[in-house]
C-alpha cells in the first residue's frame, strides 16, 4: 500500500510564498518574480503558478497590477489580530473522512447484462456494509443503476430506503450521465427529470445534487437546465478550458446564459481504480495492473 501525503504542487507554491510573506522575507510592495521564473524555480507548469497566485490574490496576500505583475499586498488583517482577540483554534484530530462514490457506465467495455452482473456484486456488498459499518457512506449518481438492480433484487428496496433515511445512502444525478457534447437539450432534460421522478417515487426523496461526473463537455446551458429541473448543486464532469482565474478544484458559482447561478462543487480529492487525482492517496498505481472490474 503506497500512501501519498505531500500537498499538491500548487499548494506547495502557495505555502512557500505565504511563509515568506509572514516571515517578512517578502515585504509589502515587493514585486514577485515573473510567472515563468517561478515556474522554473518550483519546477512546475505555468498554469500551476498562475492558479497559486490567483488563490493568494483571493486570500488578500498578493495583488495583481496587470502587466506589471504580482506584488505582495501584506499579511491579511486576520493574521495581524492580537492573539487574545483570535478565536481559539481547534487542533485537527488527524482523521480523514471518506465517502464511497459509485459511478458506472451503463454500457462501455461490456454489455448491459455484463455490467448489471458487476454492479449486482457491488451493491450486494454495499448492503452488507450498511449493516456491518453504521458510519459507512455511499453515493450513487444514476437512478438507472438502482432501477436495474431492484428489478432483480426487489427485496433490497426496503434496506436501501432505510439507508437513505439513515443518511448512509446519498442519491444524486438523473437517469444516467450523458456525454454533454453528444446529446440534445430535450434528451438531457428528459434524462434529468426521469431520474428525479424515479428517486421520488421509489425512495420518497427530492434529489438536489446533479452529477455529471466523467461527462465530456459542460455546455453553457447546463446551469439553466439544472435549475429548472430542480437541482441546486452540481458535481461536475470534465472541465476542459477551466479558467485560470479560478483556483484548481475549488467550489465556484457557475452563471448560466439566462442568469441562473448554480454552485459547482468539485470533490476535494478523489481516488479511483485507475489511479488517483488531486492529493488523495491511491491504494495501488495503475502500473501494477489494477483490475478494471
Amino acid at each position: 500500500m503506497a500512501l501519498t501525503t505531500s500537498p499538491p504542487k500548487r499548494q506547495q507554491v502557495i505555502d512557500e510564498i505565504s511563509a515568506s510573506i509572514n516571515r517578512g522575507t517578502l515585504s509589502p510592495g515587493t514585486r514577485l518574480a515573473t510567472v515563468r521564473d517561478m515556474s522554473n524555480h518550483f519546477d512546475v507548469s505555468l498554469s500551476v503558478i498562475q492558479n497559486a497566485l490567483h488563490e493568494l490574490v483571493q486570500e488578500g496576500m498578493v495583488e495583481c497590477r496587470g502587466a506589471s505583475g504580482f506584488y505582495v499586498k501584506g499579511i491579511p488583517a486576520a493574521a495581524n489580530t492580537p492573539a487574545q482577540d483570535k478565536p481559539e483554534a481547534k487542533p485537527a484530530d488527524g482523521r480523514v473522512f471518506l465517502s464511497c462514490y459509485h459511478h458506472s457506465d451503463l454500457a462501455w467495455r461490456h454489455t448491459y447484462e455484463e455490467y448489471d452482473a458487476i454492479r449486482e456484486k457491488q451493491l450486494l456488498l454495499v448492503l452488507r456494509y450498511f449493516k456491518e459499518y453504521p458510519d459507512f457512506r455511499f453515493f450513487i449518481d444514476q437512478s438507472e443503476v438502482l432501477r436495474r438492480f431492484l428489478e432483480k433484487h426487489p427485496e433490497a428496496a426496503a434496506p436501501l430506503k432505510q439507508a437513505v433515511k439513515d443518511g448512509q445512502l446519498e442519491l444524486g444525478g438523473g437517469l444516467s450521465i450523458p456525454d454533454l457534447n453528444l446529446c440534445s437539450g430535450e434528451s438531457l432534460v428528459r434524462n434529468l427529470l426521469a431520474g428525479r421522478d424515479y428517486y421520488r417515487e421509489e425512495f420518497g426523496t427530492e434529489v438536489e445534487l446533479a452529477s455529471m461526473f466523467d461527462a465530456f463537455g459542460m455546455c453553457a446551458q447546463l446551469p439553466q437546465m439544472l435549475s429548472k429541473c430542480g437541482y441546486r448543486w452540481l458535481l461536475p464532469g470534465r472541465l476542459p478550458g477551466f479558467p485560470d482565474t479560478l483556483p484548481d478544484y475549488k467550489p465556484f458559482n457557475w452563471r448560466g446564459l439566462d442568469g441562473s447561478v448554480l454552485p459547482v462543487i468539485p470533490p476535494e480529492g478523489f481516488a479511483g481504480h485507475f489511479g488517483y487525482e488531486f492529493n488523495v492517496p491511491a491504494m495501488m498505481p495503475p502500473s501494477v495492473g489494477w483490475p478494471v472490474r
